[in-house]
């Protein structure tokens, strides 16, 4: 039986240099997604071995693939991951948007192999994790943060006007150029009825 491809979204971290990383997915940690509690047990998330960190779970946007440039380690919390981006413009705009905090998650996508009900829980024995994206929000999977996708633009947009994109470049330690170059590319990949919300200065 080949089990259906599902989304959770984590919190990113931007790192040093071109390292991106974050906990991909929690272990025993209870969440509740589509009005299904549900949660990982310790161990339960392996890679395929040949998993891709992408854009907006776009698979002509790669960033980085195992085992070479990136590699997931399961920890007694949960399994992280870590990503080395190469010295390509998109990627210097996808780190550009991790340090100014556009992008702030990372929606993993993995097939359920073993799970069992428990009062009511979903409990996830056993996962096998395909791909890694980065998306804009990490509180919801990435089929929501798409649907939110014209109130985070118009909130974003209202922020990083004039003299706050100045700052908001200062503050992520890249120049504004390079922020107004990396909210180009987050502005390519959005849903297209939230560019209708962002300033021209974008564009």
């Amino acid at each position: 039986m080949l089990h259906p491809i599902e989304r959770r979204a984590a919190e990113l971290r931007a790192g040093d240099g071109r390292t991106l990383s974050g906990l991909a997915l929690p272990y025993g940690t209870e969440t509740t997604v589509a009005g299904q509690r549900e949660r990982f047990e310790a161990g339960a998330a392996r890679s395929t071995g040949e998993a891709v960190l992408n854009l907006h779970h776009r698979q002509d946007k790669p960033l980085a693939r195992e085992p070479s440039t990136l590699r997931f380690e399961s920890r007694t919390d949960g399994l992280h991951m870590t990503a080395t981006l190469p010295e390509t413009r998109e990627a210097d705009d996808a780190l550009a948007l991790a340090r100014a905090g556009v992008l702030g998650g990372l929606s993993v996508e993995f097939r359920a192999e073993r799970e069992r009900q428990a009062g009511g829980v979903r409990v996830i024995e056993a996962a096998t994790i395909g791909g890694v994206a980065l998306v804009t929000r990490a509180a919801y999977p990435s089929t929501h943060v798409e649907a939110r996708g014209a109130e985070l633009a118009q909130a974003v947009g209202l922020l990083l006007q004039g003299p706050e994109l100045q700052r908001a470049a200062d503050a992520a330690g890249i120049s504004e150029s390079q922020l107004r170059r990396a909210l180009q590319a987050f502005a390519a990949v959005i849903p297209e009825p939230a560019k209708r919300s962002l300033p021209t200065v974008w564009l």
